[in-house]
């Protein structure tokens, strides 16, 4: 479930940002609905002779600025297809993080581990390769581990990605690994994000829906930890609580513990002083806010840790976790998260995205039923409320007839002409 496509129909290749052979190409363009982006006359003229395919022929002084909507009307035009079924494909953070702020899918390739301060954003999909590109979609691969199970949408997947980072805490980095993206309370788009909403409300400690998610959350971390990290750990702990709040972790680390054979030492991980909320807060304020907070009451000598946490917003709470535990003796620290917060996207058209109520179109907000787990969307001013799958499909036709207008450059015939 990327965050406005069911269906990749067709891709938008980003050929500056890559290195690889034309020839390479050939395992993507013989198995998808493929057009190629350039700046360079020479290389459509190569992509048109040598692979038979599409090329938008664009400005290198924009390199900077693109995709942008003139871009994305001619793709979607020469692709003859819709915005909730094109992906963007490219190994360029700036062209990536102008992709985003479409409502086509965003397929980011990179041969190494993502710097987390470098990606405020993260893509729909990460891949390390062409072939791991042509792999994941034709497997059916579309999203992340938590967003995929818990979007309720109708095709799922036979597996699902797990974004995995890099922090830098001094002269360390340390490996992050998280099951998805988190969109903030007082952004829409966890209105339209079915994992962020659900990470929100099961965290709400006056909401319906309090804790009811531990269980299929401790199932996905498990699974996680089984997968990539207990072969280098001994043992596992949660983010000290403050003093006085309830540790929402003590079930789930237990079950992570047990199912991977790792020693719980989160009894000994403990905050030594109170500390305020980190909301609100700048980077250097969070920083300052947990700064010697916390304290291990024990000897880890030589062993390798998981620490876990919901949200890494800057990372600051992690990396005086960090300092704590390599203090105390770690030999290796390695960071697991429900979810990366994402920066607010500021999408290219005017109106944001948004479900709004049949009745009154005020904006309806996403809840969920804490006994049966079904999402559905309610109007707080008429309390008109609707199932989710019926709202999102509704929105994505709205979101493609929005960029359906484009009588404007219809009749064009020349789409060499550069933009």
């Amino acid at each position: 479930m990327f965050r406005f496509t069911t269906a990749v129909k067709g891709i938008a290749i980003d050929l500056d940002s890559f290195e690889e052979s034309f020839e390479s190409w050939n395992e993507i363009i013989s198995e998808f609905n493929c057009l190629f982006i350039t700046s360079s006359q020479e290389k459509k003229e190569i992509v048109e002779s040598l692979l038979r395919a599409k090329v938008l022929l664009t400005n290198q002084f924009a390199r900077n600025f693109i995709p942008n909507p003139e871009v994305q009307r001619k793709v979607l035009l020469m692709l003859n297809v819709q915005e909730s079924e094109l992906a963007y494909l490219s190994a360029n953070l700036r062209f990536m993080d102008n992709a985003l702020t479409f409502y086509s899918c965003v397929i980011y390739v990179a041969n190494e581990t993502l710097d987390y301060e470098k990606f405020p954003r993260l893509p729909d999909l990460v891949c390390n390769n062409l072939s791991d590109v042509k792999a994941f979609l034709t497997e059916g691969i579309v999203s992340y581990l938590g967003e995929e199970c818990f979007s309720q949408d109708m095709m799922k997947p036979s597996a699902a990605a797990v974004p995995i980072l890099e922090i830098h805490c001094d002269e360390d980095e340390i490996l992050l690994i998280s099951l998805g993206r988190y969109y903030g309370s007082k952004t829409y788009m966890q209105q339209l994000h079915p994992y962020s909403r659900i990470l929100f409300l099961n965290k709400k400690k006056d909401g319906k829906a309090f804790r009811t998610y531990d269980e299929e959350f401790a199932k996905l971390l498990s699974e996680t930890v089984k997968t990539y990290l207990k072969e280098y750990s001994d043992c596992i702990c949660s983010v000290p609580t403050r003093k006085g709040d309830i540790n929402r972790f003590d079930i789930i680390v237990e079950r992570i513990a047990q199912e991977n054979k790792l020693e719980n030492i989160s009894k000994q991980f403990v905050a030594k002083r109170a500390y305020g909320t980190q909301k609100l807060l700048s980077y250097t304020e969070r920083q300052e806010n947990v700064k010697d907070a916390f304290a291990f009451e024990g000897n880890l000598a030589g062993k390798r840790v998981i620490l876990l946490d919901d949200i890494v917003t800057t990372g600051g709470t992690l990396k005086e976790c960090f300092k704590t535990l390599k203090a105390a003796g770690a030999a290796e620290v390695y960071f697991l998260v429900l979810g990366v917060n994402q920066k607010e996207i500021e999408y290219g058209i005017a109106n944001q995205p948004r479900v709004c109520c049949p009745i009154c179109e005020a904006p309806m907000m996403l809840f969920v039923n804490a006994t049966n787990h079904r999402l559905f969307y309610s109007c707080m001013p008429c309390s008109h409320t609707n199932g989710y799958e019926k709202e999102k499909e509704k929105l994505l036709v709205r979101i493609n007839q929005e960029f359906a207008q484009i009588d404007e450059i219809a009749n064009e015939e020349n789409f060499d002409m550069p933009i």
